[in-house]
Order: C-alpha cells, then sequence, then structure tokens
C-alpha cells in the first residue's frame, strides 16, 4: 500500500563515480510524492537520468534528519510531467527498492509510522 508522505521528505540519488572510487556523486535530488515498503515515487527538475546499478538512495527532512539511508533500488518508471524553461522538464522517478538490510527495514517501517498519512 503507498502512503502519502506527511511532511517535506527529500530523496537523495547518489553512485559512486567511475574514475574515483569511494567518492559519491550527487545524481538526482526531488521531493518524495508517495512511498510504501517496496518503493516510491519522487518528482525531480532536469533531463531523465538512468542510475547506475551502484546508485543508492537517502530520505531526508529538510532539518537534515536522515530516515532511510544507502537503499539500493531499481528504476520502474520515469516520466515528464511537464515542461520547464532551458529544455528541462519536471520528471516523476517511480523506484523498487532492491534487498533491504534489517536496519533499513527497521527504519523504513518507523519512517511509514512517524512520516506518512
Amino acid at each position: 500500500m503507498r502512503h502519502i508522505v506527511r511532511n517535506e521528505v527529500f530523496c537523495e540519488i547518489r553512485q559512486s563515480p567511475l574514475f574515483k572510487p569511494g567518492r559519491n556523486d550527487l545524481v538526482q535530488f526531488g521531493p518524495v510524492l508517495d512511498i510504501s515498503e517496496n518503493g516510491m515515487a519522487l518528482m525531480y527538475a532536469g533531463f531523465r537520468i538512468r542510475p547506475r546499478r551502484t546508485a543508492k538512495l537517502t530520505l531526508k527532512l529538510p532539518e537534515g534528519d536522515t530516515h532511510v539511508r544507502d537503499v539500493k533500488f531499481r528504476t520502474i518508471s520515469d516520466r515528464k510531467v511537464h515542461d520547464l524553461p532551458k529544455a528541462l522538464a519536471m520528471r516523476r522517478m517511480g523506484v523498487q527498492f532492491r534487498k533491504l538490510s534489517s536496519n533499513q527495514q527497521g527504519d523504513l517501517r518507523t519512517f511509514l509510522r512517524t512520516q506518512t498519512i
């Protein structure tokens, strides 16, 4: 079951650059629209992204508090919602979580209980 996020929560997607191991580069950042124990949807402004399999996402509140960290995922959908100036677009991305650790599962359940309607 999908849950609507109660407050502003942002998803940060990072991946290790190909030639600089150990360093994570920000790929995308945007608000979470809805979430479940299996995946979530987020909005972002820009061009369509294709994160590598090594990409991980983290859920954060605007104050910087982190709720769920370094989750592996796969992109299920990525579609344009509307156009923006300078050839950019608002996009909606749907992701499926992959193999959550027991700590991540606990963090996600806590997040769903405290941050969603």
